[in-house]
């Protein structure tokens, strides 16, 4: 049989030399328009900030934790000279800004907590207070949810996660520790765009373990008689309140400090 040779048209090789090439070129052009993302800005909206947060700063639960507690500006030893390093944390990075958390929480923790002078891994000198209860007011933006105007679960998880970790880490030799187990329930639905309180309390150290729960409830609304009880009885009207609160997630979990190393 004779075998038959079929010739291809030189502009058909052309013409799939032509479209390989566009393809490769529209490939390479679609990897370089990639921008990594932009920087947040060095200051949050603190006019937005300011707003969100006069209205309550007033009000019987505010005050009553005021003169019960004492309220500590979470990360107070960031400056001009470690501000990168700032970015690089989740809470205060990635979820800080408008319609996220649009204000760093008000962070309330037992008067009689003893303040630990601390150096970090990064040389930053800071303050540590060791309180076996803490008490946290945050905003909850739009931009949080999972659902249309519902928080994102994941997000509330890492709330719980560092509220918890604020009574734990401080009672744990050498003031540092790692979560090795956080266990959530998620009781009701976090509506978007409203304020919220997050409790914490330590239950139990067992020497590098330490044992937290805490909560997530909605921030209530106060009658004229709250305003009375909150300046007879900051402390009992302050449990009551905690108490009272529509609980919207649960947790407990246990943090564990790193083994110290062993001699060579």
């Amino acid at each position: 049989m004779a075998l038959v040779r079929r010739s291809i048209p030189v502009f058909a090789l052309l013409g799939a030399v032509s479209l390989s090439a566009a393809a490769g070129n529209l490939i390479i052009n679609l990897l370089n328009s990639s921008k990594p993302p932009k920087k947040p800005k060095k200051q949050l909206d603190a006019e937005h900030a300011a707003e969100i947060f006069v209205s309550h700063e007033s009000d019987p639960f505010f005050t009553a934790l005021d003169r019960t507690y004492a309220h500590i500006i979470a990360f107070a030893w960031v400056d001009d000279s470690n501000i990168e390093r700032w970015y690089n944390y989740l809470t205060t990075g990635t979820l800080a800004g408008e319609n996220r958390l649009a204000h760093y929480p008000k962070i309330f923790f037992s008067k009689d907590a003893e303040l630990n002078q601390e150096t970090t891994t990064e040389g930053i000198l800071r303050y540590v207070p060791s309180s076996r209860e803490v008490i946290e007011i945050l905003h909850f933006g739009k931009s949080l949810c999972g659902h249309d105007g519902i928080v994102h679960g994941g997000f509330l998880a890492t709330i719980l996660d560092e509220a918890t970790a604020k009574t734990a880490i401080p009672h744990l030799p050498g003031k540092t520790g790692f979560t090795a187990n956080l266990n959530i329930n998620y009781r009701r639905p976090v509506p978007a765009d409203r304020f919220y309180i997050a409790y914490s309390r330590l239950t139990k150290v067992e020497g590098r373990k330490a044992y937290t729960e805490g909560k997530i409830v909605s921030y209530p609304t106060f009658s004229e008689s709250d305003f009375r009880e909150s300046a007879e009885n900051p402390k009992e009207f302050i449990a009551k309140v905690l108490e009272r609160a529509v609980v919207h997630v649960e947790a407990i979990a246990l943090f564990i400090a790193p083994r110290p190393p062993t001699a060579q």
